[in-house]
């Protein structure tokens, strides 16, 4: 068999020629570039040289004790959620999304506890004040 790559002469029972090493075959299997076909492909990653934006853990901390105050949580909330910083805007929708967590859990609970026990908090109410005037 003649080699279509360098026009040497095989033998008709080889798969690669003696001389260049070119597949024999009528259609030869393909071959692959390593970085182009399935090889391992490196991605250079940018770290961002702006640290500014990043918030500390002293100043989560702080955000926290902020938002245990009634009426100062909702203020700081308006300004982190307005203001350019990323980390502060994340830290207020984490917030909100734990507020909603907590009254779904709340509504739940009373609604099972509604069930299970039959007695609604107008029920304990009324029974209280009729207790109360009764001993007036």
């Amino acid at each position: 068999m003649i080699c279509k790559n360098c026009g040497m002469d095989n033998a008709d029972n080889v798969q690669f020629c003696s001389n260049c090493g070119a597949s024999t075959q009528q259609n030869p299997a393909p071959t692959y570039n390593n970085a182009q076909n399935g090889g391992p492909t490196y991605v250079n990653v940018q770290v961002p040289s702006d640290t500014s934006n990043l918030v500390s853990i002293g100043a989560y901390v702080g955000m926290w004790f902020a938002m245990c105050v009634p009426i100062l949580n909702i203020i700081m909330m308006i300004i982190w959620a307005t203001s350019g910083n990323k980390s502060k805007k994340n830290f207020v929708l984490a917030y909100l999304v734990m507020i909603a967590i907590s009254v779904g859990i709340t509504i739940i609970a009373s609604v099972v506890i509604f069930l299970l026990t039959g007695v609604t908090m107008f029920a304990l109410t009324s029974e209280l004040e009729t207790m109360i005037f009764s001993m007036l």
